[in-house]
């Protein structure tokens, strides 16, 4: 994480679990020399408790999670959950296909829906 950071890249990883609609107040910021003397886990703790903090994490939850979510499905409709084959790079290879699958179901989905037909019912990813 500290790599990262060296690098310029924003981390926002909660070491514990997010309650919904948390009441709370944002934190203030606090100065550099004292974040420094926190342990990375408080560190995190207090990033994410900050007005910016919150507002950088809530995007996270309009850009990466819900294509993971919906790759991964739903009861109903259980997408992809493994792996079938074994291997680094053949595991890259299958993940490479169930994303181009995702994307272009996307977009047919959208392609559909401008020409005026209904948008396809999606059934499983992968």
């Amino acid at each position: 994480m500290e790599d990262l950071e060296a690098q310029g890249t924003t981390v926002l990883i909660p070491p514990d679990r997010q309650r919904h609609g948390t009441p709370d107040e944002p934190a203030e910021p606090l100065p550099k020399q004292v974040l420094d003397t926190l342990s990375i886990a408080d560190r995190m703790r207090h990033t994410i408790s900050t007005k910016d903090g919150r507002q950088e994490y809530a995007h996270r939850k309009k850009t990466v999670e819900p294509s993971f979510g919906q790759i991964k499905g739903s009861p109903g409709n259980p997408g992809f959950r493994q792996f079938l084959r074994r291997g680094m790079l053949k595991c890259r290879q299958d993940w490479r296909c169930v994303c181009a699958t995702h994307n272009f179901l996307k977009y047919m989905r959208v392609q559909l829906g401008l020409n005026g037909y209904g948008a396809p019912k999606l059934t499983g990813c992968g």
